[in-house]
């Protein structure tokens, strides 16, 4: 984002949670190479992440300059991609004869895993196999890369559901309990990938 905003003569101010890394991630690097402004809350709290950028927007007020914030990724509108991904998903492997699937994929902030699960559940309830007597299921495995499993269960189903509202296209109200068989979080090991 920082560097299509940067291209196009917008001034970008990233807040990011913690303290600035030893070793920059590659996102990070590209954000600052761009001529983003990142500011770190020094805190390891994510929900501090909203009031600083509050704060830090408050900022740019007194000098007439506008302000737009970008919210986080992991938002029910930004799911809806997702969302979109595992209907798609259900209508190739219903072309293709495929009966029964799993997708792995790591989980940050839970917005792509929350996407799929909302998409698999009209996908499933949608398809004609749903209503057949053939079996069908997406099976989604997360691996967390970045919080315990139990802090992100209730934020992945708060964004399901109400990425399932935004879609407007009859998507049941999704359950991480419920998405074509199974859904399962597991923290990734400890020396990472």
């Amino acid at each position: 984002m920082a560097v299509a905003c940067t291209q196009h003569g917008l001034a970008v101010h990233h807040v990011s949670y913690g303290s600035r890394p030893s070793r920059v991630p590659a996102a990070l690097a590209v954000s600052l190479q761009s001529g983003a402004v990142v500011e770190f809350t020094g805190s390891q709290d994510r929900a501090n992440m909203d009031a600083a950028a509050n704060a830090s927007a408050c900022d740019f007020v007194p000098r007439k300059a506008s302000v737009c914030g970008a919210p986080r990724g992991a938002t029910a509108v930004g799911a809806l991609g997702f969302a979109n991904a595992a209907v798609e998903l259900s209508e190739q492997l219903e072309l293709i004869g495929v009966d029964v699937v799993t997708v792995v994929l790591p989980v940050g902030s839970g917005g792509t895993i929350a996407g799929l699960v909302a998409g698999c559940n009209y996908a499933l309830g949608a398809s004609s196999r749903a209503r057949s007597s053939r079996s069908f299921g997406i099976e989604i495995v997360g691996v967390c890369v970045s919080r315990p499993p139990d802090e992100l269960r209730d934020a992945i189903n708060s964004i399901a559901v109400d990425c399932g509202a935004y879609a407007n296209r009859g998507i049941p109200p999704p359950s991480t309990d419920n998405c074509g068989g199974a859904l399962s979080m597991d923290a990734a090991p400890a020396s990472g990938f």
